[in-house]
């Protein structure tokens, strides 16, 4: 744990200097004075900014020492500059926690702490996230990587961010904390909503987030130990959320950094997971508001930051893949040598939306059946919890609708209360529909369901908070019963049999058999079990490819198939 805290202060540092440096040009940019964000919105900031610098710099160089030092030493300037400007002195808003608010912090550390260091579990890790790492830590991008293993070609941003603080060029062994660190992070801004809320004032975000947390310790309480893509995409999806609630609730709009923070998420989230498209709509309503007062550099501050995003992981996606967006092989742009096969490029986005839909059951029969027939199929294979999940959004919308119409005084207050967020409920839906049709896996989709499910929930809440002569009772009612679950999330995660080896170091990835498999003209290893590589031995993949070849002498220069 010693190593965890070192590396996550670390990032936090690292993040939160980039965060600062991008509020202040985007205000220039925009001809804005910001307000100053929370630590968390700015911290969330840099965490963007970092991860496409690194993207670009995994362009010519491994990121290992060099890339850090790069990075670091950016940061250092950083801080010189905007001290002297001034800018590190802005007047934070003080720190109050309640005891029931500072408790529930304290219990998310050690579920943090605990299970961040425990060994990866996520099967994708073992599948390819570790070795995708490792690709990253070793060597620049490869060109057609993805000829290796399609999986490779699946270019997250969220991958290149944890190979850069994996701190594997210390040798002791790659890291893998940013997802804890992450977590940590998002938590304490819940808890700050929580805090509101028991102190007495709160406005609906706050309400939000109350609900928020129990839901992400129990969906996402284990996720952060791996370096698996689908956690920081339902985290992006649930900030977003908030971020354009609060939005919607200063007071002040247009000295508010979040409209342009919105557009850096929107883009950065689908370099995370093409699986968040839906969330532009919220950078587009972010857009609109902006254009429709005329601020055209605002507008064009906005452009930049998604650009900044999007370009480098369009870059590592052509040097992987060949393709622009993997594996999207109807929007190819490029010729080159390296470029996977349209056929097997639509075979690979074919076989992932038929596993979403029906596992196990071969692609071309799932492929040809039509949506009322899978989505029977599919329905019936989910649990009994997660089917109460789908009926609760169109129950609890339609129940408050039905009340609406029965008492329409108390109805059309809470309508109006709610309006403000009405892009919010859009994109949540949207999201929901979007993730049914392509590839309904309920882990892909777990972000979407619980946004629009939690939505709407909220004018139930508030409706019981408005029985309430003191609401704040409620809540704290409400934080008891959390603390006791999170208590018990404590009780529940902790490993006492690896307790005092992870006091120095987090647990390392785990090692299956591997053995020596063929490709054309050289050798890898290839796995025994479950198609699952870890981090160890390296290069590792699934199987070999007699048709796939070396692009030159070394695995540098790249892999390409047999024309």
């Amino acid at each position: 744990m010693a190593a965890a805290l070192l590396i996550g202060l670390y990032s936090l540092g690292l993040c939160t200097l980039y965060g600062l440096f991008a509020v202040w040009l985007t205000g220039k940019a925009a001809g804005k004075d910001f307000a100053p964000p929370p630590l968390t919105t700015v911290w969330l900031a840099g965490l963007c900014v970092v991860s496409a610098l690194a993207s670009l710099l995994s362009l010519f160089m491994r990121l290992g020492l060099e890339a850090n030092l790069i990075l670091l030493a950016g940061a250092a300037a950083i801080a010189s500059w905007l001290w002297k400007t001034g800018y590190l002195k802005w007047q934070w808003p003080p720190l109050s926690l309640h005891p029931l608010a500072a408790l529930a912090g304290l219990l998310c550390l050690l579920i943090v702490l605990e299970i961040g260091t425990q060994r990866a579990n996520n099967p994708d890790t073992g599948i390819y996230h570790a070795q995708a790492i490792r690709w990253i830590e070793t060597y620049p991008v490869v060109p057609g990587l993805g000829n290796l293993h399609t999986r490779f070609a699946y270019n997250s941003t969220w991958l290149v961010a944890n190979a850069l603080f994996s701190f594997a060029f210390t040798g002791l062994r790659s890291f893998h904390l940013l997802p804890g660190v992450f977590y940590l992070v998002f938590l304490w801004d819940l808890i700050g909503g929580v805090n509101r809320l028991l102190k007495g004032g709160g406005h609906s975000s706050d309400i939000f987030q109350l609900m928020l947390l129990p839901t992400a310790i129990y969906t996402q309480g284990n996720a952060f130990s791996s370096p698996g893509t689908d956690f920081p995409a339902i985290l992006l999806t649930w900030m977003m959320t908030v971020e354009w609630m609060r939005w919607m609730e200063e007071e002040s709009r247009r000295c508010s950094f979040r409209p342009y923070l919105l557009a850096l998420l929107a883009a950065s989230a689908l370099t995370v997971k093409l699986s968040t498209a839906p969330l532009l709509l919220l950078a587009a309503g972010a857009a609109v508001r902006i254009a429709v007062r005329k601020e055209w550099k605002g507008l064009l501050a906005m452009a930049a930051l998604g650009v900044l995003a999007l370009l480098p992981w369009v870059a590592r996606n052509v040097a992987l893949s060949g393709y622009p967006i993997f594996p999207e092989s109807s929007i190819d742009l490029f010729s080159v040598d390296w470029k996977i096969p349209p056929d097997i490029a639509t075979a690979e986005k074919e076989s992932i939306e038929s596993w979403a839909k029906i596992p196990r059951l071969e692609v071309a029969t799932v492929q040809a059946m039509p949506l009322r027939e899978w989505a029977t199929t599919w329905y019936f294979n989910q649990t009994a919890n997660r089917k109460a999940m789908l009926w609760g959004i169109p129950v609890l919308l339609a129940g408050f609708l039905l009340f609406s119409l029965l008492f329409p005084a108390r109805g059309r207050a809470l309508l109006m209360r709610l309006w403000p967020y009405k892009l919010a409920y859009a994109t949540a839906l949207l999201g929901v529909v979007f993730w049914f049709l392509n590839a309904p896996s309920f882990r892909f989709g777990i972000g979407w369901v619980t946004t629009a499910l939690l939505l709407a929930l909220l004018p139930w809440a508030l409706l019981a908070a408005g029985w309430f002569k003191r609401p704040a009772l409620m809540w704290r009612g409400a934080a008891v019963i959390i603390l006791a679950y999170l208590a018990l999330m404590v009780a529940q995660s902790f490993q006492a049999e690896t307790f005092a080896q992870r006091l120095l170091y987090p647990d390392d990835y785990i090692r299956l058999p591997t053995h020596p498999c063929e490709f054309s003209g050289f050798t890898v290893m290839c796995a025994d079990f479950y198609q699952e590589c870890w981090y160890d031995p390296f290069p590792c993949v699934p199987g070999g490819n007699p048709q796939v070849e070396m692009r030159g002498e070394t695995f540098r220069q790249g892999f390409r198939w047999i024309q």
